[in-house]
C-alpha cells in the first residue's frame, strides 16, 4: 500500500536514544535545585520519569515537602533538555546512518511526533539537519498535562496529522507504544528494527517491520 504522509518518533528512530546518564543526572539536579537532600525511592522515580499515574504522584511528592510537583518537573526536563545536548555535542547521541537520506528521499510530506521534550524536539532537529525536510514537529511542554498526552495518547499524533497533506500517513516508531499510538490514530504503524528492540515482540502487530529506515521509501513510492 503506497502512503501520502510519514510521521517519525524522533529518538530510537532519527537520532539514538538518550543515555542514562541524561535522566540520572537531571533528577539529581532537579532535586538538589528543590533543596531536597535526602529524596526517598519515591521521589527520584517520580523526578527521574515520572510514572503514568502522574496525578498520584505529584500529589504524593507535595504532600512530602509541600513544594509544587509542576515546578519541579518543569526545572527537571529544562536540565534533560541541556543534557541532551550534551550528549549530541560528545558524539554520545547520534544520527542513525540511514534517517537522514530516508528523510531526504521521501517523496512525501513529513512530521515528527515524540515523547522528548519540544523544546528539545526543535533544537536536535534543526541541528541535525531534518528540519528543513520536515513540515511539522511536536514534543512535550514541561507541564503535567502534556505528561497526560505522552504516547500511546494520540493527541499530539492527531494535531499533526491536521498539517499534512495527506489521507493514508503511516506513523513510525521504535516501541510497542508506538505502535499502539499510530492504532489509536486510525493509522498503519511501521515498527523499525534497531539493535536495542530486536527481540520486542507485540500483543497488536504493526502494519509493517522495517530492518532500515530506507524501507519507509518503498512504502511511499
Amino acid at each position: 500500500m503506497t502512503h501520502d504522509g510519514v510521521v517519525f518518533d524522533m529518538d530510537g528512530v532519527l537520532v539514538e536514544r538518550s543515555p542514562g546518564w541524561v535522566f540520572d543526572d537531571a533528577a539529581d539536579d532537579a532535586l538538589a535545585a528543590a533543596r531536597i537532600d535526602d529524596p526517598t525511592a519515591d521521589d527520584y522515580r517520580a523526578v527521574r520519569h515520572l510514572p503514568d499515574d502522574c496525578e498520584t504522584v505529584a500529589a504524593g511528592f507535595e504532600e512530602r515537602h509541600g513544594i509544587d510537583f509542576e515546578t519541579v518537573w518543569a526545572t527537571r526536563e529544562a536540565f534533560v533538555s541541556a543534557k541532551q545536548l550534551v550528549a549530541v555535542q560528545r558524539g554520545k547521541k547520534t544520527v542513525y546512518d540511514d534517517a537522514i537520506e530516508a528523510v531526504e528521499r521521501l517523496p512525501v510530506e513529513a512530521a515528527v511526533v515524540s515523547n522528548n521534550q519540544h523544546r528539545t524536539v526543535d533544537k536536535l532537529l534543526s541541528r541535525l539537519g531534518f528540519a528543513t525536510h520536515l513540515r511539522d514537529w511536536r514534543g512535550l511542554r514541561p507541564t503535567l498535562a502534556d505528561v497526560r498526552r505522552r504516547k500511546p495518547d494520540p493527541t499530539h499524533l492527531n494535531e499533526v496529522l491536521e498539517t499534512l497533506d495527506c489521507e493514508n500517513p503511516v506513523y513510525v516508531g521504535d516501541r510497542v507504544s508506538d505502535v499502539e499510538t499510530a492504532v489509536a490514530a486510525g493509522i498503519d504503524a511501521a515498527f523499525v528494527r534497531r539493535p536495542f528492540n530486536e527481540s520486542v515482540t507485540h500483543e497488536t502487530p504493526p502494519v509493517y517491520e522495517l530492518d532500515s529506515l530506507l524501507d519507509v521509501l518503498e512504502l511511499t513510492g
